[in-house]
């Protein structure tokens, strides 16, 4: 009985000090009286980090979702070759399990380079009809 209530007081104490911080962020920000606003402290910060203080260029969204998306891809890839290697050391010796493992690993190579490749291909085609240079700065 002792050691179960132990067990519930301790439970307890650390859900309070893990919970009771965010019941302080809770509150609502004091009102601004003066100065300026926190949205147009935002678009402060926004337009001297991306240099834009319009709505950026579907041209470059366009080349973040598609670096955004390949590099995906290489996430995947990863996965794949720890998985790859994963299954060759647990094959213990058999044929079939290390066979199977070098034709994923085989596979998720070519993969990265299809990947390498398209990133190459889309950098290109980008920087032909964009002048790059212009959506960075």
């Amino acid at each position: 009985m002792k050691n179960k209530f132990q067990k519930l007081l301790i439970t307890f104490l650390l859900i309070t000090f893990v919970c009771l911080p965010a019941t302080v962020l809770a509150q609502d920000p004091p009102p601004q009286t003066s100065g300026p606003s926190f949205l147009d402290r935002l678009v402060r910060v926004g337009t001297s980090a991306y240099g834009y203080e319009e709505p950026a260029p579907p041209t470059y969204i366009a080349v973040v979702v598609i670096n955004a998306f390949l590099s995906l891809l290489g996430a995947i890839f990863i996965i794949l070759i720890i998985m790859a290697g994963f299954q060759w050391m647990t094959s213990a010796g058999n044929d079939e399990k290390i066979k199977h493992a070098q034709d994923r690993l085989k596979s998720a190579v070519i993969g990265l380079v299809i990947i390498l490749i398209s990133l190459a291909i889309v950098n290109f085609v980008i920087v032909q009809l964009v002048n790059i240079n212009d959506l960075y700065t």
